[in-house]
């Protein structure tokens, strides 16, 4: 007799379960259109880097996929718009409006400008920190995203430093 009782009991509370209000099905997951943004910020001084060439896929509501390829001068060659940046800090921080997996930079003195051949040199970076060289210098940091379900790509940044330690 108990039995029935408990199995009746169960299945009224599972009939009022199921009419009761229903989660809300999630939204459909939005994946961003293009690279983000990166800012760099040393001491109290901050820019936007210019973004360069990049390619960028991501996912589209429907599960399809969307894609884009846009190309740019080198970066010694767009003095003009590059962003620039005067501190006596020794390094700047590096912030992506998302985190990429995997990120590298280079750098030229600023009297390449102008010279696409001039070679860079590799810099080491701690994290995201980049340590700034003494004087004016010319940074790319490359970017790629690769991990992350629904969107792939990556960018090249560049921005102008002008340090002058204390």
């Amino acid at each position: 007799m108990k039995q029935i009782l408990l199995l009746s009991l169960s299945a009224a509370l599972c009939l009022l379960s199921a009419c009761g209000a229903q989660p809300e099905a999630p939204e459909p997951m939005e994946f961003p259109e293009a690279p983000p943004e990166l800012t760099v910020t040393a001491g109290e001084a901050s820019c936007t880097a210019l973004r360069g060439g990049w390619s960028w896929n991501y996912q589209l509501e429907d599960g399809s996929y969307s894609g884009a390829i846009a190309d740019s001068v080198h970066p010694l060659e767009a003095r003009e718009i590059t962003p620039v940046l005067e501190t006596p800090e020794p390094e700047a921080a590096l912030t992506f409006a998302l985190e990429p997996d995997a990120v590298a930079a280079r750098c030229w003195p600023e009297e390449a400008w102008g010279d696409a051949d001039a070679p860079g040199e590799d810099v080491s970076l701690d994290g995201d920190t980049l340590p700034l060289r003494p004087g004016g210098w010319l940074y790319q940091v490359s970017a790629s995203w690769d991990r992350m379900p629904g969107f792939a790509g990556d960018c090249q940044y560049s921005f102008f430093v002008r340090s002058t330690p204390e």
